[in-house]
């Protein structure tokens, strides 16, 4: 992005997840890996990991149309590169997620979750996430998603605003 002929943002960021659902269990398992890359932030690049379990807190179920609340509880780490705090990381991890299915077609899905650093936790990360996602196809696969990323980092390089907001749009994939 360009602001008054300067560059104001250049970054790509891609995640691979899943989670492992246990038939007639409120309990699951997940794991996530990220790669950013960003030229406006404390690091040129880094590596996010994590993994843990989640439980069900509310499901509701009406018809086609369901309601859950979850909360997430793991560990992972933070590596970053070319940032004044390059050490890794081992982080913390304490979430909820909502997951709401509006119709047959459209979902509404907000999470938030706290990183902190287990050795400091006033050095930490905060990350939430509002997505709509419009199904595109028959068979449930293809979806079109519109949202907003906020991440709020404690600890940051000298110059470096602490709050990030991004408005987000793109094709999702379910496989």
């Amino acid at each position: 992005a360009q602001s008054d002929g300067e560059r104001t943002l250049n970054r790509f960021a891609s995640a691979w997840g899943n989670e492992w659902f246990r038939a007639a269990s409120r309990w699951n398992t997940f794991s996530m890996l990220q790669f950013d890359w960003a030229e406006f932030q404390s690091w040129d690049q880094r590596l996010l990991g994590s993994l843990g379990v989640q439980f069900e807190v509310i499901k509701r179920e009406e018809g086609k149309h369901t309601f859950i609340l979850s909360t997430r509880l793991g560990s992972g780490f933070r590596q970053e590169f070319n940032s004044e705090d390059d050490d890794l990381i081992p982080e913390g991890l304490l979430g909820f997620i909502v997951d709401w299915t509006v119709s047959d077609k459209q979902s509404f899905t907000a999470d938030s979750t706290w990183y902190p650093d287990y050795e400091d936790t006033s050095n930490y990360r905060l990350v939430n996430n509002v997505n709509w996602n419009l199904q595109l196809d028959s068979k449930n696969k293809l979806h079109f998603s519109v949202g907003l990323h906020h991440e709020y980092n404690s600890v940051v390089d000298t110059g470096i605003k602490k709050s990030d907001l991004q408005i987000t749009a793109g094709i999702k994939y379910l496989f």
